[in-house]
């Protein structure tokens, strides 16, 4: 979907941990390492995208530091301290085994992803993010959904 939302010409930020393995750290032998320059990543990307831009990203900061919460590292809210690095509101991809597919981006199991969304349903809102659920349809409904919630489309 993210592609779709760059070519309507919005600015769209790629997913943090394709970039990393893209940069040969494997999630699979250095699990550790790779959550770890997905978060440096998910910062950087932070910092480089223009303040009032409207600015739309695949996962991010908070999927890696749920990642080292769900790993026994320190919670989200000690991670983050008092700051909250995304709008109020995060369009939520949930979970969704007829999309879902394994590549060299993507190593890990359904199972583990569906237990990662889990975890990020409950612990995002206990943040204070309302997630807006994008529905299951095919990628351009998607896109035009996310439009029309912000009043775009």
């Amino acid at each position: 979907m993210l592609d779709e939302l760059w070519r309507r010409s919005l600015l769209t930020v790629g997913e943090p941990g394709r970039r990393v393995i893209a940069k040969g750290v494997d999630p699979i032998t250095d699990l550790k390492g790779f959550i770890q320059e997905a978060e440096k990543l998910a910062v950087t990307d932070l910092q480089e995208a223009p303040p009032d831009a409207l600015c739309f990203f695949d996962r991010g900061l908070l999927d890696a530091l749920a990642a080292k919460e769900r790993m026994g590292g320190p919670t989200l809210e000690n991670s983050l301290g008092r700051g909250r690095p995304y709008r109020q509101s995060i369009f939520f991809a949930d979970c969704w085994r007829e999309i879902f597919t394994q590549d060299e981006g993507r190593q890990h199991s359904f199972d583990t992803a569906r237990a990662e969304s889990e975890h990020l349903k409950r612990r995002l809102p206990q943040l204070g993010y309302k997630l807006i659920y994008l529905p299951k349809a095919e990628t351009e409904e998607r896109a035009n959904f996310v439009l029309r919630e912000l009043g775009l489309g």
